[in-house]
Parts: structure tokens; C-alpha cells; sequence
């Protein structure tokens, strides 16, 4: 535990010349968009183990409707998984639990930050967690 933080440490100290900007996305809070993008690769490590990623971006929810916007990000891993993968989809699978994690945890602390009234237990209920899904078209090879 000690090591993990002494390492964020040194890794903050290392970079704090090098700032995060974030443009304005929005101009109406309830126009904003919380997006996560996750993958995984099976097996890939010299170890045999599989990684797994994600990013979280805020951006405007026209974005959900296939619409080009700007976006920043807010948070970003590439890790290694920590179970065993017998298949791609457990890879995907262990990498996407994490990055909704992520992002669960992202959108309570933004719903508690602008509404600090709410407890925690009023922030989950009240909190909206749309499930959508989309593909990105593969370009194709004909």
C-alpha cells in the first residue's frame, strides 16, 4: 500500500508541470454527457495474462446520436486484468465491470458535487445511468 502511494506520488511530482485543460463542452450542465470506451486483449502480455482499458470523457449528449463534438477526458487506465481470462469475452467482460465502475463512481461524485444536499443513498436512486450501447461502422474492405 505504502509503495502504491509513494509511486502516485513521485508520478505526480514528475508531471505536475504538465496540466490537464478542458475546454467548455456545454453550456447548458444538463446538455453533459458522461461516455466510457473500454476494450480488452486476451492473452497478450509476455506473462500470458490479458489487459484490459478504458477512457471516460464528458461530452455533449449530442454525441449520442452520432453527432461530432468535443469531448475531455476525465479518467484513464490500461491495466493488467487481475483473474485469469479463458476467453476474449472474460477479458472484455473483467475490463468493462471496471470502466462502469469507474464511471458509476465518476457520476455520483459530479451528482453529490451539484447537489450536495443528497446523501448517498438519495444520490444512486436519483442518479441517471442510461445503458446504451453502441457499434462503430468497420470500414470496409471492398
Amino acid at each position: 500500500m505504502i509503495q502504491n502511494l509513494n509511486k502516485a506520488l513521485r508520478f505526480g511530482k514528475e508531471t505536475a508541470n504538465n496540466p490537464l485543460k478542458f475546454q467548455e463542452i456545454v453550456s447548458d450542465i444538463k446538455d453533459l454527457a458522461i461516455i466510457c470506451f473500454c476494450d480488452a486483449a486476451f492473452g497478450v502480455r509476455t506473462d500470458l495474462a490479458s489487459q484490459g482499458g478504458y477512457l471516460v470523457v464528458a461530452t455533449d449528449r449530442k454525441a449520442l446520436k452520432g453527432e461530432k463534438c468535443r469531448y475531455s477526458p476525465l479518467v484513464w487506465r490500461s491495466f493488467k486484468l487481475p483473474r485469469v481470462c479463458r476467453s476474449s469475452l472474460s477479458a472484455e467482460s473483467q475490463a468493462m465491470a471496471s470502466a462502469l465502475e469507474e464511471t458509476f463512481m465518476l457520476k455520483m461524485f459530479l451528482k453529490m458535487l451539484f447537489e450536495p444536499q443528497l446523501n448517498v443513498k438519495d444520490a444512486q436512486d436519483k442518479l441517471d445511468m442510461p445503458m446504451q450501447s453502441s457499434q462503430i461502422a468497420k470500414p470496409s474492405t471492398t
